[in-house]
C-alpha cells in the first residue's frame, strides 16, 4: 500500500501516533540487533531508520489497518525485515532473518 493510496483516516491514526512519540518518547516496537530504538523524524520517509508504523497483526494476515491498537511505531529496516510474521513468531528466526541482509 502506497503511501498515496492510504485512506484519510489511516493517515490521521499515524500522525496521531508519531505526534504521540514525538511529544512523549518512545522506541522501536520491533526487537532487532543493531536497532537504535529512537526515532530521528528528520529522516526522509525512504530512509531505513524512518519512522513508520508497524502492525503487530499482519494486514496480510487479516489485521485492522485502521485499528490504533494494531498501530506501533517502528523503523522502516525493523518493520521490513519482520515482515508479515505473527507475534508469537520465535525471536531467532527473525534475528537469523534480520542478520542476512
Amino acid at each position: 500500500m502506497s503511501e498515496f493510496n492510504l485512506s484519510r483516516r489511516y493517515r490521521q491514526l499515524k500522525a496521531s501516533v508519531k505526534d504521540r512519540i514525538q511529544r512523549e518518547g518512545g522506541t522501536c516496537s520491533i526487537p532487532t540487533v543493531g536497532c537504535p530504538r529512537v526515532f530521528d523524524f528528520t529522516l526522509h520517509y525512504n530512509d531505513p531508520w524512518a519512522f513508520t508504523i508497524h502492525h503487530p497483526i499482519p494486514r496480510a494476515r487479516g489485521g485492522a489497518v485502521e485499528d490504533l491498537s494494531n498501530m506501533l511505531p517502528a523503523h522502516r529496516k525493523c518493520n521490513t525485515a519482520w515482515g508479515d510474521r505473527m507475534p508469537e513468531t520465535r525471536w531467532e528466526a527473525y534475528e537469523s532473518d534480520f542478520l542476512d541482509r
